[in-house]
């Protein structure tokens, strides 16, 4: 397949755009930047401010590089939206997480876990509603050789009505204890696990 290289190019671009606004803020950005909190908003991760303001949005504009290269290597048959969707995430996020990030950094308060529920229950209930309807071909090898089509239609159906369970009780959780959003993430990644282990080994 050939690589779509004016796709390519706005979306990683749009992925390291958020370096402009940090190099204007560079001079007033303190020595070390915060790029991670735990759940009572706290930070417990830094960066030095320079990588910060150019390593981030690099790394971001890498990863979207990589995910467009390897989805055109991938049939354009099936779930064009999808495909369409999933390009426009890291961007959007970039340019997002950057902006709290930054905006932490000089010094304001803002709630952090707030921010990453809203993303995070937004992304399952949009990639869980389309889930189901990528092609089995585009989901790699493994699944295509390992499950026949009518049990893959089943575990992408079961797979995306988790995700979208899952994202609507992100949101939901912003109403309760922190702890609450921990919780979900581990359950999360517990019901990913069973659904995937059985729907390998039953027959």
């Amino acid at each position: 397949m050939k690589i779509n290289w004016k796709k390519l190019i706005i979306t990683s671009l749009i992925a390291l755009s958020p370096v402009i606004l940090g190099v204007v803020l560079l001079p007033q950005l303190p020595d070390t930047v915060a790029i991670h909190w735990d759940n009572n908003n706290e930070a417990n991760g830094w960066v030095s401010k320079h990588f910060a303001v150019f390593g981030l949005p690099a790394l971001m504009a890498l990863l979207q590089i990589i995910l467009c290269v390897s989805n055109d290597l991938q049939s354009k048959e099936g779930a064009p939206k999808i495909q369409k969707i999933a390009l426009w995430v890291v961007p959007i996020i970039s340019v997002l997480l950057y902006s709290v990030t930054m905006y932490i950094a000089l010094g304001k308060e803002l709630d952090i876990r707030l921010i990453a529920c809203l993303i995070v229950g937004a992304v399952f209930i949009l990639f869980g509603n389309y889930l189901p309807k990528v092609p089995q071909e585009q989901n790699g090898k493994l699944m295509a050789k390992a499950l026949p089509p009518e049990k893959y239609r089943k575990v992408m159906k079961r797979i995306g009505v988790v995700m979208m369970v899952f994202g609507v009780l992100f949101l939901l959780s912003l109403f309760l204890r922190p702890v609450v959003s921990s919780v979900l993430i581990v359950l999360m990644v517990l019901f990913f696990l069973v659904i995937t282990i059985v729907s390998f080994i039953k027959k």
